[in-house]
């Protein structure tokens, strides 16, 4: 008789764990429920967050399984969809796959980090305090591989769909690394962030993708010889987040480093983020002799190689003379 309860612990408990692990609290649900995993959550935190929303029945079961796949560890912030329907196992593989609720975000080619911040605050992805304080953190974009003052140009613009638990942090991290992903080979002679840099007025200056190669012969040219590259929108991104809309002829004479009119060479740092077509169009310029060019008001520029033409295009176009 007193083999009988060894006997009943000897089977009944591989018994209760399969029962724990293989069988929903409820099989024949069709509730779904949502659940936020946070950033840091301790693994007993999350069972008994499960647990309290009635998605599993013990949470040291879980806990302990957990650990036996290695899944602890591997857990991942999010915003998720579980059901009473699901057992164990496949909550835990949610978990560590990180299959959470995704929303989606597209960050438009040229803009600055200003320009993301409000948008990514507007969607309520971020703070926008917060986010600007670590694009411009410089032990934090170091352990991204960027050695620049801000993380300005290094955020890909591009459609991303990210887990709604994601902070600003991890946000960043995801743009910079679609960045690295998307940059062809650098044969160019420049810096990664010189290229970024060169890449960012190309995307600012150029509104019809046909004219960005020779918009970037221009800025090649005056580099090589010493003529300051005399862009208009760099001297706006020094004045930036003030700047009006309405950049005004003394405008040009701040003494920022950004001002490309009195200063020779590129400025600090990119000015925006640019798209790939800008990229390739710095690393691979037209074959061409142009270093000056003019808005002609219908989304076009007149290309110039001497001044004087410049100066009578700016004439007919500009001044209507």
């Amino acid at each position: 008789m007193k083999k009988i309860p060894l006997l009943i612990i000897t089977l009944g408990l591989p018994l209760l764990a399969l029962y724990q692990l293989y069988i929903p609290v409820d099989r024949s649900s069709t509730i779904t429920k949502r659940v936020d995993i946070k950033k840091g959550m301790t693994l007993v935190k999350i069972s008994n967050l499960l647990r309290n929303e009635g998605l599993i029945r013990d949470g040291l079961s879980f806990e302990l399984l957990a650990d036996v796949k290695g899944v602890a560890c591997k857990i991942q912030a999010g915003t998720y969809l579980f059901s009473p329907g699901m057992n164990v196992l496949q909550i835990l593989k949610k978990l560590e796959k990180g299959e959470s609720e995704k929303s989606c975000f597209t960050i438009p080619e040229g803009y600055n980090l200003f320009q993301i911040a409000d948008l990514l605050e507007e969607k309520g992805f971020i703070q926008k305090k917060r986010f600007l304080c670590l694009v411009k953190d410089k032990e934090f974009l170091g352990g991204l591989g960027i050695q620049a003052e801000t993380a300005e140009g290094y955020l890909f613009p591009e459609t991303y769909c990210v887990s709604k638990g994601m902070d600003e942090s991890e946000i960043i991290k995801v743009m910079v690394s679609e960045l690295n992903k998307s940059l062809p080979e650098n044969n160019s002679g420049f810096s990664i962030h010189q290229l970024l840099t060169l890449a960012s007025i190309i995307e600012k200056e150029a509104s019809n993708e046909e004219e960005k190669p020779i918009i970037s012969a221009c800025f090649h040219n005056r580099l090589k010889v010493g003529i300051p590259l005399s862009s208009c929108p760099t001297v706006i991104y020094a004045l930036l987040p003030n700047f009006d809309g309405n950049l005004k002829k003394q405008d040009l004479e701040i003494g920022s480093p950004y001002n490309t009119y009195k200063h020779r060479g590129l400025p600090p740092t990119p000015i925006a983020s640019p798209g790939i077509s800008s990229i390739k169009a710095a690393l691979y310029p037209a074959s061409s002799d142009y270093l000056y060019f003019v808005s002609m008001n219908n989304g076009r520029h007149k290309f110039s190689r001497t001044l004087e033409e410049h100066h009578q295009a700016t004439l007919k176009y500009q001044l209507g003379r």
